[in-house]
């Protein structure tokens, strides 16, 4: 089954669960079993519908979804090739190969051919979605403090380091555009796309 998880938000393994608990809740009405698989039931059901809800209020999650599913796969790989060859790990190579899974060819060759693919390429890159955009970082802020939160992300992403989050970027601005790409910069500001944020 060819359900990847940035179709809906969550992978289709997940819903079988949702669906197998539901079943044996039906068949087991009485008892502790029911009860476990009840609740089960409900809890994966809830955040289905929570992811399945963000992935389509925030459309710059399904490329990162993917994304990083890509990027994950590769770097397994590259890892797996290192360590067999008895080398150091070679990770830049890794950001052209997604460019190649992630974008559309020409986009993809675009991408590759450009400065986009240096450290400061990528901060230009981000530093113009700030400059033409910068209501997405100060629609939910006090108008004296517009500056501010401006100046904040702009040191966010000077003090931030390359990573395949560039590519992302690129391939959500080429699907949804470049606001949404805005957003996604705002995301990876908030820590919204890791555990500790992108640029802490």
């Amino acid at each position: 089954m060819n359900l990847a998880p940035w179709h809906l938000g969550f992978h289709w393994q997940l819903a079988i669960f949702s669906l197998a608990c539901g079943i044996a809740s039906y068949y087991y009405p009485e008892g502790w079993i029911h009860w476990l698989v009840y609740v089960l039931f409900v809890i994966t059901a809830v955040y289905m519908l929570t992811k399945f809800r963000l992935y389509k209020q925030n459309l710059w999650r399904r490329k990162h979804a993917q994304g990083t599913q890509i990027f994950a796969k590769l770097a397994r790989e590259e890892l797996a090739a290192a360590k067999k060859e008895q080398r150091d790990v070679n990770i830049p190579p890794l950001y052209v190969r997604l460019a190649t899974n992630l974008l559309a060819p020409e986009h993809s060759t675009e991408f590759c051919n450009s400065d986009l693919l240096t450290e400061s390429g990528r901060k230009e890159y981000y530093q113009r979605l700030v400059d033409a955009y910068p209501i997405v970082f100060t629609s939910k802020v006090k108008p004296e403090y517009h500056e501010r939160a401006l100046a904040s992300i702009r040191e966010d992403i000077e003090a931030s380091q390359y990573g395949h989050d560039i590519v992302i970027a690129v391939a959500i601005e080429k699907a949804y555009g470049p606001v949404e790409a805005t957003r996604y910069l705002l995301a990876m500001a908030s820590g919204l796309t890791t555990r500790n944020g992108l640029f802490s």
